[in-house]
């Protein structure tokens, strides 16, 4: 976190270019579906992508300005048709046939333990200028839970995970310093801190059949990510607005939510071996920061002893991933994989009349290995 005196906030806003990636990737799920149906031979469900496709067209209003080619600026005011959009696409995969893939069933047919090791790669920026970063190897390990059934849709798929780490991170930055002092610029000051990460995310899909040996699975996912950064009574990041000592924080935690959607894409080569990618486009909501105080040396106006829950800027949200799971017998199997998740917080409005959270980016890059149980 950085403590800067300043009296004008703007929060981020990063709609256009991500609106467009946005708007690309509904595009391309309209086409992979009216071909879906094609190649099922349901010329019945070929209804739903070509009302896909008129939607489509509707969204993507050529723009009256020179700036973009559609009309971005209204996106906020077409969130109800995005919503009949994703309603439709779950009804459309009704009608889209099934073939035999017992290979890729079973794989997601586990409960799985893992280990799980991420690189934490943390950006805070001033006015487009870095002013401290986070970067290091977190170990943990993940519980997760995935169900392909005929429950509701035919081979509907229901995922759960939960991943715990907890290791150190590299911070570089500047020292806390109180203003009127000016801080130090970046890379002033280096030192380890303590990262706490807990993550828990939730999926419902249904699994389409492409043929024998592959398999699409679009879903849709919500979680939940939190992270603590414990300082170890040193000197925290950033600075104040007076002269504050050199325990000015013990910890801060930041805390979002998100939802998004997303596909797997899985490949069974043989009864044993199932390749699969994800991708997923989600935007997060509720982020937050907050901090816990230690005992300052000096105190003043407008500092606390620690800070409340102050709301951040939420933003889009990307995941991608790949793994390979192998079965060893019929019930155990083994498991390895990579994922990547990007994202970004907005700054904070004022909090103690002088202090603001900025804004910041995100990126994790984790690496799984593990055994899962088949039933």
């Amino acid at each position: 976190m950085n403590l800067f005196k300043s009296n004008n906030y703007h929060p981020s806003d990063n709609w256009s270019s991500k609106d467009l990636f946005r708007i690309i990737t509904l595009a391309i799920l309209y086409v992979l579906f009216g071909k879906l149906a094609f190649l099922a031979e349901f010329k019945e469900s070929l209804v739903v992508p070509v009302f896909f496709a008129s939607e489509a067209l509707l969204f993507l209003q050529p723009a009256k300005t020179n700036s973009y080619w559609f009309s971005l600026k209204n996106i906020r005011s077409k969130m109800k048709k995005i919503y009949q959009i994703l309603i439709l696409f779950f009804v459309g995969l009704v009608g889209v046939a099934n073939a035999d893939t017992e290979a890729i069933k079973a794989s997601n047919n586990q409960l799985r333990l893992n280990y799980v090791n991420s690189h934490v790669d943390y950006t805070e920026k001033i006015d487009g200028n870095i002013a401290d970063t986070e970067k290091g190897h977190v170990p943990g390990f993940g519980l997760s839970l995935s169900l392909m059934k005929d429950l509701f849709l035919g081979n509907d798929y229901i995922y759960g995970e939960f991943v715990r780490s907890n290791g150190d991170t590299n911070y570089v930055g500047s020292p806390a310093y109180g203003y009127p002092i000016i801080t130090p610029g970046y890379g002033s000051y280096t030192t380890n801190h303590r990262a706490r990460m807990t993550d828990i995310n939730l999926r419902y899909g249904k699994g389409i059949e492409i043929n024998n040996h592959f398999m699409i699975t679009p879903y849709l996912e919500i979680g939940h990510h939190r992270w603590t950064r414990a300082f170890n009574n040193e000197a925290a990041v950033g600075g104040c607005t007076a002269y504050c000592g050199i325990y000015p924080l013990s910890s801060e935690e930041y805390n979002n939510s998100h939802f998004g959607i997303g596909s797997l894409f899985q490949y069974s080569s043989s009864d044993k071996l199932v390749m699969t990618g994800k991708i997923m486009v989600g935007k997060t909501y509720m982020a937050s920061i907050s901090g816990k105080g230690s005992s300052y040396l000096y105190t003043a106006p407008y500092v606390n002893n620690g800070f409340d829950k102050q709301r951040l800027g939420n933003d889009f949200m990307y995941m991608a991933g790949i793994s390979a799971d192998y079965a060893f017998t019929e019930r155990i199997h083994g498991n390895v994989g990579v994922d990547y998740v990007d994202f970004r917080y907005g700054k904070s409005g004022l909090f103690d009349n002088y202090n603001y959270e900025p804004d910041s980016h995100t990126k994790y890059t984790s690496v799984n290995v593990g055994i899962g149980y088949a039933f």
